[in-house]
């Protein structure tokens, strides 16, 4: 799997580490003919939100705590009436997008999962 960009709107550890509502990383124009990026930055800039959503699951990996989907919850690091996880990678040669949107409406709530493969 290689990423190709990555929108976040209303994570938490975007806004309380860059004081931004969203981000908008786009892997090819920041990467060029890399092999190997690194992401740096002062503690609680956001670096750990973006590497966790890189993944293709609907789980961040640093912050499970136990095994199994019941030990995580996505509503807890989104704030906005509707927060958006949208990935779009590249594998076997053919592009993929991986898109969660979170409606944090009491009454609504509800976690949106489009996956095309």
């Amino acid at each position: 799997m290689k990423p190709i960009s990555l929108t976040l709107k209303g994570f938490r550890g975007i806004r309380d580490g860059l004081g931004r509502e969203s981000i908008e990383l786009d892997f090819a124009q920041l990467a060029g003919d890399a092999e190997l990026v690194a992401i740096v930055g002062s503690n609680g800039r956001g670096k750990t939100t973006i590497i966790d959503d890189m993944v293709l699951f609907t789980v961040m990996p640093s912050r499970t705590a136990a095994d199994g989907m019941g030990s995580f919850s996505y509503y807890d690091h989104v704030y906005l009436p509707e927060s958006l996880k949208d990935l779009v990678w590249e594998h076997q040669g053919k592009r993929h997008r991986s898109q969660l949107v979170f409606r944090v409406n009491p009454s609504d709530r509800g976690c949106a999962l489009d996956r095309r493969f």
